[in-house]
């Protein structure tokens, strides 16, 4: 839609595509329509175009209540000054698209990508740990290996077979833990059904 702000008047009519006017609203209702939190950004455009002041582009964004609707809409206003002979500028129009999709696909596209990046986070937390759990078991079993070869003494040597069994078993069970984790984030988990017996 077309808006045209007389700016001595204080007065927006707005026009359909045939130029013709279908509705005429003061400032004080097009203030109310708009987000609370951006209707000073509105006023400072409106006073900076009016003293034909420099902005960094034509356009800004508007959060704004249409036609008694219960949710704002976001809305992209272009926007150029008419002057009066004199210089002066006397009229602001603006042209209005709403690009309340647009927002809405770049927000669910910025929550996604900070989704990723902390999922990515988390899986190089998690594997930095698993690393360092899965060496603890580890070297005691390649150091005992190494002690077990040395040691004549029988008793010492079943202690060593022990340890080696007892951080061999802890190994696996790591590994599996690891590969059950794989299997959920690719969602190929397998489920076996069985009875179960709640109270013993």
């Amino acid at each position: 839609s077309s808006w045209n702000y007389n700016i001595k008047e204080g007065l927006f009519c707005k026009f359909d595509v045939h130029i013709e006017n279908i509705e005429k609203r003061s400032l004080q209702s097009i203030y109310e329509s708009i987000h609370p939190d951006d209707r000073n950004k509105f006023m400072a455009l409106l006073e900076a175009v009016a003293h034909k002041q420099k902005l960094p582009e034509n356009r800004i964004i508007l959060r704004v209540l249409e036609n008694n609707a219960t949710d704002y809409s976001y809305s992209s206003f272009t926007y150029s000054a008419v002057e009066d002979e004199a210089g002066n500028v006397v009229v602001i129009t603006f042209i209005q698209r709403d690009i309340t999709e647009d927002i809405i696909y770049q927000q669910n596209l910025i929550t996604a990508k900070n989704k990723a990046e902390e999922a990515d986070k988390l899986k190089s937390t998690f594997l930095a740990n698993m690393s360092h759990e899965i060496r603890t078991p580890l070297n005691a079993i390649v150091g005992f290996a190494s002690l077990l070869v040395e040691s004549d003494d029988k008793k010492e040597r079943q202690d060593y077979v022990d340890i080696m069994q007892e951080n061999t078993e802890l190994l696996l069970q790591l590994i599996s833990d690891i590969l059950d984790l794989s299997k959920i984030e690719a969602g190929t988990l397998d489920f076996t059904m069985d009875y179960l017996d709640i109270k013993s």
